[in-house]
């Protein structure tokens, strides 16, 4: 499993769904995360980013999260991180740990008196929740490494929606594995 941060959040207007991207970080203390080489020089790029679609209320989570804003009344991941809490449990981490048709699938593992308990969860939720519990984030390396994208492919897209949908769309089709 690779360590990810949530690198940002964007908007692809023909699908009416915002984009998660995660971008390879290094654990505490650990040496930074080797660069992507993107030609036959072997001039590195940078980390890679795993786009991930997701619906507009989970982008929401993430956003008001990532942006430091507190709702006047808990959400619903807010909810459930203070359910896990008051439980005597915690959130251990969160995974994005398949692609299945096209289809990311994620898990939360929970820590329920120095027991582990994994819960079947998409990544969006998984994601937003991480954020609240301050639990960190992998990514399964077989996922990683069959639908990343460099930094650099998304670099110099103006703040066109479209541009940044474009740029997705003429990846050609090896950059995208089914894993």
């Amino acid at each position: 499993m690779l360590p990810v941060e949530v690198a940002f959040i964007s908007y692809d207007p023909r699908a009416q769904m915002a984009i998660v991207f995660l971008r390879e970080s290094s654990p505490a203390g650990d040496p930074p995360v080797p660069k992507v080489a993107t030609d036959d020089s072997g001039d590195e790029d940078e980390s890679r980013l795993l786009p991930i679609w997701i619906g507009l209320a989970e982008a929401s989570a993430i956003y008001t999260k990532l942006e430091g804003k507190e709702a006047l009344r808990p959400m619903t991941h807010d909810l459930l991180v203070t359910a896990i809490d008051t439980l005597g449990a915690s959130v251990k981490s969160i995974m994005v740990h398949a692609l299945e048709e096209w289809v990311f699938h994620g898990r939360i593992v929970l820590d329920v008196d120095g027991r582990e308990l994994d819960l079947d969860s998409r990544p969006s939720d998984a994601i937003a929740l991480a954020l609240r519990a301050d639990a960190p984030i992998f990514v399964a390396e077989d996922v990683m490494e069959g639908s990343a994208i460099s930094e650099s492919d998304i670099r110099g897209i103006d703040a066109s929606m479209d541009s940044l949908k474009d740029a997705l769309e003429s990846l050609d089709d090896d950059s995208y594995v089914k894993v």
